[in-house]
């Protein structure tokens, strides 16, 4: 089955209500939607607004000290994520090249 979409601005607003539509059909994704919507909305005020402050004014970090927390923060999350990847891998022809192109 192909599904043919519109060009242009009505073809973007079709494709953004069919997948808000999609969300709201499936009561998992919806869930799912609805658990990190409101864990963004509780923890981006804290990372990007009390987190710096605490840093500056409490630690007397620089703004440099903090970019690096940031930096091994994001790090830490893909090396996370790569290694459960690893670990509990379905398909094993994945391994060589995930493990190459990480490492390059």
């Amino acid at each position: 089955m192909t599904v043919k979409s519109k060009s242009g601005i009505v073809g973007v607003f079709k494709d953004i209500l069919e997948g808000i539509e999609f969300i709201r059909s499936n009561r998992i994704i919806g869930l799912l939607f609805l658990f990190y919507l409101a864990n963004y909305m509780i923890l981006q005020p804290i990372f990007s607004v009390i987190l710096p402050l605490l840093f500056k004014t409490s630690l007397n970090f620089s703004h440099i000290w903090y970019g690096y927390i940031q930096v091994i923060v994001i790090l830490g999350g893909l090396i996370g994520s790569i290694f459960v990847g690893i670990l509990f891998e379905k398909d094993g022809e994945l391994r060589k090249p995930l493990v190459w192109g990480t490492g390059l």
